[in-house]
């Protein structure tokens, strides 16, 4: 079935052929009210082309640290897939492993949160437990002020980051759905703004399951880490660009380079999970990293064209600066989690 038209639904100009395009106002010619399956199969050959273009990529990616970069800025592009899309369709691949196997993620044992804490603390003598939360919860809502008395006294308090609460007022706002946030922080003299509200809605929440809260938080991180990347990559452009700064090349030579790394460091570790899981041997981690610094060095090697020495001091540079940076994106993620988590 073809998805071609005879004349072109813009501009109503004929067609003599099998045009892909319109001559006349340049719109493409494709009908786009085809069957689903159709449109699968586009979106398929648009990612991998289905012809050496992938393959080749991947070879040279995997093989041949740099040179697709080199090749591809002097403009011999033709037999390769585009740097964006080759680095979407592995990243996607890559991180869809990641949560398929569950790597990276890190289950909290219930039993044991009472010893993990982040940035929150009850000054109760006793931590406090789920059972003695729920018990609380139950006595405050059915307002038996005598139980709840007995297992809570006026000292009691949990506090999160710069926020303290009675263990009393927490339980009350987590349950009474009509205890505004705006009060509760009016009754503890805290400014009432929309980051004192979110503060208060995690405290809430990290009281009521320290456990759960904690998991959310690492999930958040997890979930987040692949849209980090594409704010990391002009990064990693940048310090290369700062690296090599006499040799006068354009940021985009370098942000091409930064794709391409990026790509194969993503399909190096896609194959180590793969072998992770298949084996068990989890010094195929220490394997990655070095492989992952050898294979910078050698791109660089290959597309700047400096001396061994050169290239060694600023591959040991780099990976300082993008250690770095990698912290501070780690940071940033984990605060973001601990708010919106």
């Amino acid at each position: 079935m073809s998805n071609k038209s005879s004349s072109c639904g813009n501009c109503d100009y004929q067609f003599s052929g099998s045009e892909n395009y319109c001559p006349k106002c340049g719109q493409d010619n494709h009908i786009p009210n085809v069957p689903i399956g159709h449109l699968f199969l586009e979106f398929l050959e648009s990612i991998f082309h289905f012809d050496t273009k992938i393959w080749k990529s991947l070879q040279y990616l995997i093989f041949y640290p740099g040179r697709m970069t080199k090749d591809f800025l002097e403009n011999k592009r033709a037999r390769f897939v585009p740097p964006v899309r080759l680095y979407i369709f592995i990243s996607v691949i890559y991180f869809l492993l990641l949560n398929v196997f569950h790597i990276g993620t890190i289950s909290i044992n219930k039993k044991s949160t009472s010893d993990f804490q982040i940035g929150f603390n009850s000054n109760k003598n006793e931590k406090t437990t789920a059972e003695e939360i729920d018990s609380l919860m139950d006595a405050i809502i059915v307002e038996d002020s005598v139980k709840a008395d007995h297992l809570l006294t006026s000292k009691d308090s949990f506090s999160y980051l710069n926020m303290k609460f009675r263990i009393h007022d927490l339980v009350t706002f987590t349950k009474d759905k009509h205890t505004s946030p705006e009060a509760l922080l009016r009754k503890y003299n805290y400014p009432v703004t929309f980051y004192n509200k979110i503060i208060l809605k995690q405290t809430a929440k990290a009281f009521s399951s320290k456990s759960q809260y904690i998991q959310d938080v690492f999930d958040f991180v997890s979930k987040k880490a692949s849209m980090a990347m594409f704010f990391i990559l002009p990064l990693f452009a940048l310090i290369v660009n700062l690296l090599f700064f006499r040799q006068k090349r354009n940021y985009y030579e370098h942000l091409i380079f930064s794709i391409h790394y990026h790509s194969a460091i993503f399909l190096f570790l896609s194959l180590f999970i793969l072998y992770y899981k298949l084996s068990g041997e989890a010094g195929v981690i220490l394997v990655a990293i070095v492989l992952g610094i050898l294979y910078f060095y050698k791109s660089l090697r290959t597309i700047y064209n400096q001396s061994k020495v050169k290239t060694m001091i600023k591959t040991i540079l780099f990976f300082f600066s993008y250690f770095l940076v990698l912290s501070f994106a780690l940071i940033v993620l984990f605060i973001l989690g601990l708010l919106f988590s």
